[in-house]
């Protein structure tokens, strides 16, 4: 039996792999290391009231390492990515779960992420991240209580 054809990863899809291999590793210098100096980033949607408002990467790092403390054991699932070469986005459905303190419960999302990186494709300029509104609301003692 053959080997399958090696199909080569494109430079947005490796830096995919890395900003989320950098979310289950729960680093925040990983991530932002992909991140262009004037990088947006948004929660969505815009219901949830840690959403709506574009954050920098000052911003936005304040805000993860304020939930970095309060779940561990992170594990991501990509379920599918999608490249666009054309307009140099790649958008992933992905799900997590994670552990948190006794009596709070364990942590779980669902997301929608959308990478628009730079002409390199080696840095994101803006991320969007659309997660389960039903489920961010009712774990909303998990990250910030």
């Amino acid at each position: 039996m053959s080997s399958p054809p090696f199909i080569p990863q494109s430079t947005i899809h490796k830096t995919t792999l890395s900003i989320l291999a950098g979310y289950e590793h729960q680093s925040l210098e990983e991530i932002m290391a992909f991140c262009t100096p004037d990088c947006i980033h948004v929660i969505s949607p815009s219901s949830l009231s840690i959403s709506g408002t574009p954050m920098s990467n000052t911003a936005y790092s304040t805000f993860y390492a304020s939930v970095l403390p309060k779940i561990w054991n992170f594990k991501l699932t990509i379920s599918e990515i999608i490249e666009s070469p054309q307009s140099n986005k790649v958008v992933v459905f992905a799900s997590s779960t994670a552990d948190s303190k006794a009596g709070v419960g364990t942590y779980g999302q669902e997301y929608v992420l959308v990478f628009e990186f730079d002409e390199s494709g080696e840095k994101i300029k803006k991320m969007v991240e659309w997660v389960d509104s039903a489920r961010a609301k009712a774990q909303v003692g998990i990250l910030f209580g």
